[in-house]
């Protein structure tokens, strides 16, 4: 089973011109330097490693191939976060506490670590982001923290690795899906608690358009391996719902961020189960097409 998973979990960044392959959150923290415009990067890559060109055969594999948008389905991003956060205040390191903060839903609406997973400015006024300030000389203390948190929370090498494997894409609707995955207040690009998002509130601004994810969701929901993802129900009048299975005990949209050690370190271990669990049913379905 080993052999016949290997193509789906294998990390796509290992395929293209970045620098840090022996280390898979350096590596992870450099893909993100080439979503910053303003950050100058050698060979800057073009799409998104999900996108049909860098995964074709797989996809053709998988009967993917007329599909035309995809999705990471399980972000590093929130859980590294996360676990920065937990590991800054949990330890003493020379950097001010009050730069790394769960959101008050206000004025973060996402986990905040120093200069955030994008920064702000440009040029000499430029408040560089933490991925820059990680591969930068001129701040030590981030690349003591991003040291002290991988070695609390091992893995997080583990889900850098697999976060841009073809276990963890999947085909999904049309703009703006992936970015309302990512930018909904309360889900913080989990897919079950977008799942709960869509099932409790839909889109406020497009209803049609919240009905429509959810009868893709459960239309797709085998054919795309995601039972471990969200659960299909019936209820009483024969209506179908979606309900999201949560990564840690009690995650929910009130409570979409793990924010203890033990809850971190939950979270990590189910994203990767799931990942492994999805390649495996994965290389399943490619033996039964042969």
């Amino acid at each position: 089973m080993e052999e016949a998973t290997r193509p789906y979990l294998r990390d796509r960044k290992l395929d293209i011109p970045l620098r840090n392959k022996d280390d898979s959150v350096a590596l992870i923290l450099e893909w993100f330097l080439h979503g910053i415009n303003e950050v100058e990067v050698p060979d800057r890559i073009d799409g998104q490693l999900e996108d049909e060109q860098y995964n074709r055969a797989l996809y053709e594999t998988l009967g993917w191939q007329e599909e035309r948008h995809f999705d990471v389905v399980s972000s590093f991003w929130s859980v590294f976060a996360c676990a920065v956060i937990v590991e800054v205040h949990e330890n003493v390191y020379p950097c001010s506490r009050r730069y790394y903060t769960f959101p008050d839903y206000v004025k973060y609406p996402t986990p905040w670590i120093s200069g955030g997973k994008m920064g702000s400015g440009k040029g000499k006024d430029r408040n560089p982001s933490f991925e820059e300030k990680y591969f930068s000389n001129e701040y030590p203390a981030i690349r003591k923290v991003v040291d002290g948190t991988v070695a609390a929370y091992p893995k997080l090498k583990e889900l850098a690795a697999l976060t841009h494997s073809v276990a963890n894409f999947s085909p999904c609707p049309a703009y703006p899906f992936n970015g309302a995955k990512g930018t909904s207040p309360r889900v913080h690009d989990f897919l079950p608690l977008f799942a709960d998002f869509i099932e409790a509130r839909g889109t406020p601004a497009a209803p049609e358009r919240g009905q429509s994810w959810k009868n893709w969701l459960i239309r797709n929901r085998e054919r795309l391996f995601l039972e471990s993802y969200y659960e299909v129900y019936t209820a009483s009048d024969g209506s179908e719902h979606i309900r999201g299975i949560p990564f840690f005990d009690g995650q929910s949209l009130t409570h979409p961020l793990p924010q203890t050690k033990e809850e971190v370190t939950a979270c990590l271990d189910e994203m990767v189960r799931r990942i492994y669990d999805r390649a495996e049913k994965m290389s399943d379905f490619a033996s039964l097409k042969r």
